[in-house]
């Protein structure tokens, strides 16, 4: 048996996680500094990583946000929060779509939206995670008519219950407006 090799532990390892979305996150387990040629493959993929460090060897000097590295031998849960981490770090949040029917799908799970609701989403999705003037949303559902501002606020409260099923949140910044935040990972919470 090589020295600094754990029995059980492949050269490289693909550990696929099912994150909470239904998407498949890869984190690939690669030995250093004797795969080096690896990890650099991986890295120019864009394939998280986590670094198992071999005894006696100093870990990289840099790294990127989509990599991690471990001494081994390595306990088994360190090594699985370790890739647990990796995974929400370079989780993706799932796309958001309005189809023309009024349904706002997020993968499998899709929500029902009234008309003014589709417009208040259709306006918030051009920018997410940005900052829509209150004003602006106002122009966007009701571009011929003269409404109060709380007509916007109502309808945002109504989205926020609707869209918690999905995952997504609309904060509001006081004064000023609407900003929606598409969570990466997340389901309908409790």
């Amino acid at each position: 048996m090589e020295t600094g090799r754990r029995p059980g532990f492949p050269s490289v390892l693909s550990m696929s996680l099912l994150a909470p979305t239904g998407v498949v996150v890869d984190v690939v387990l690669v030995r250093w500094p004797s795969e080096r040629g690896e990890r650099d493959r991986l890295a120019a993929e864009g394939i998280p990583r986590l670094l198992l460090v071999e005894a006696g060897a100093a870990p990289p000097d840099g790294w990127a946000p989509d990599e991690d590295w471990i001494r081994t031998p390595a306990d088994p849960q360190d090594l699985h929060h370790r890739i647990a981490a990796l995974r929400r770090v370079t989780a993706r949040p799932e796309p958001v779509q309005l189809d023309e029917g009024g349904l706002l799908w997020r993968g499998h799970r899709w929500v029902a939206l009234a008309p003014v609701e589709q417009s208040l989403v259709a306006r918030l999705l051009e920018h997410p995670g940005r900052l829509v003037p209150r004003r602006e949303l106002m122009r966007a559902v009701w571009p011929e008519q003269d409404v109060e501002e709380r007509a916007v606020d109502r309808g945002i409260a109504r989205l926020r219950r609707k869209l918690d099923h999905v995952g997504v949140s609309i904060h509001a910044v006081h004064g000023c407006g609407y900003l929606l935040e598409l969570g990466v990972g997340e389901g309908p919470r409790a």
